[in-house]
């Protein structure tokens, strides 16, 4: 695919049912401006049972996008932050202690996050990119927007190194009540650090 994007288009929903119209394995995202929480509206589907779960999975949106399935060995989440007047400034993309994501995936970031800007965005973006086993870069998700690592990602070398911690994960949970309950909740574990 031309310069690190990988190929997607609009797969159709009729009556519920997804029509397939690219060999499998493929991904299935739902198209929405709304952010996902970490992939959870995202599906691989290698064979047609996954397309069957995929079905009840995503039921209800009316638009989805496939794309090529890549495999993978890196994934990275890679930030810019973007100010008028200045260029692009690379955050980090931390996942590991010992290393950062490759030279080439950062350019590839670099260049979208200088078209996001010429385009008038201003704020955080982070960049989710695939590094393929050849080692070339493909992105997969421009999050023009502070995306879940963000805050990971800003502290994850500080941390890492105090910690002595070689690699870092972000985990998602829910809580039912209030926001002022949760605090309270989180607060004495807060203060034992």
């Amino acid at each position: 695919p031309p310069d690190g994007l990988l190929p997607r288009a609009p797969m159709p929903v009729r009556n519920g049912r997804i029509v397939r119209n690219r060999p499998y394995p493929f991904v299935l995202k739902v198209a929405s401006d709304d952010p996902n929480a970490g992939g959870k509206d995202v599906r691989i589907c290698r064979h047609p049972l996954d397309l069957l779960r995929a079905e009840r999975r995503l039921d209800g949106a009316e638009t989805l996008i496939a794309e090529d399935f890549l495999a993978a060995p890196q994934n990275w989440c890679i930030y810019f932050a973007i100010r008028p007047g200045h260029a692009p400034a690379y955050l980090g993309g931390y996942t590991f202690a010992d290393r950062g994501p490759p030279a080439s995936a950062i350019e590839l970031c670099r260049a979208i996050a200088r078209s996001g800007a010429d385009l008038g965005y201003r704020g955080l973006t982070g960049i989710d990119v695939l590094i393929d086993r050849s080692g070339r870069a493909f992105a997969i998700d421009p999050n023009f927007r502070p995306a879940a690592s963000t805050g990971m990602v800003q502290h994850f070398g500080r941390l890492s190194r105090e910690r002595g911690h070689a690699c870092g994960r972000v985990a998602f949970c829910g809580y039912a009540g209030s926001l002022d309950g949760f605090l309270a909740g989180c607060r004495p574990g807060l203060k034992e650090g």
